[in-house]
């Protein structure tokens, strides 16, 4: 599996929120290495037990910006996050975590990037 490395094609033109999807593909590529790289198990779920705090703490952020500036799409965004959080929350639960599985999480991040948080990005700045 190739590296997950950053670019602008993922900005949201939203800095702080930028900056923390930054930190989200930082980790799923550690995640992504430490798993295909047979890593103990305990190194695993250590690494995915930080991921889904901080998957946690950045969607919180996210909301509360798009609560403050009224988004109408906000109900459909927490449904987004509250599955995507599940989705993690089963995968971690499962007695054997492969890459394959992880692969289709980090996938739903970045299409979620593209699909669903790039358009409010595009609505803030359409909407000072």
């Amino acid at each position: 599996m190739m590296k997950l490395t950053w670019d602008e094609h993922f900005s949201v033109g939203v800095a702080p929120m930028d900056k923390q999807h930054q930190v989200i593909f930082d980790h799923m590529s550690a995640i992504s290495s430490a798993l295909e790289e047979a890593a103990p198990r305990s190194k695993c779920v250590e690494m995915l037990e930080t991921f889904d705090i901080y998957c946690k703490m950045h969607f919180f952020e996210e909301e509360r910006l798009m609560d403050g500036m009224n988004y109408s799409a906000l109900a459909h965004h927490q449904r987004q996050h509250d599955l995507f959080i599940t989705n993690l929350e089963h995968y971690m639960a499962q007695t054997h975590q492969g890459l394959d599985e992880f692969t289709t999480i980090r996938d739903w991040f970045l299409s979620h990037i593209l699909k669903e948080d790039i358009p409010y990005g595009v609505f803030m700045r359409n909407h000072p």
